[in-house]
């Protein structure tokens, strides 16, 4: 997310995320937290398959 938007590694994606943008990014985190424990998902492919 920081290379499309331009941002330097060192600096926080919250400083210059608008707030509405980090609420979105934490409610689909704990859809993904909630529908990997749901669906009894293992694995870093099944559970970046669900979050996207």
């Amino acid at each position: 997310m920081k290379r499309r938007l331009g941002i330097k590694d060192n600096r926080p994606l919250a400083d210059v995320l608008p707030t509405l943008t980090i609420a979105a990014k934490n409610l689909a985190t704990e859809m993904t937290n909630y529908n990997v424990e749901n669906k009894d998902l293992y694995g870093e492919r099944a559970i970046t398959a669900e979050h996207i």
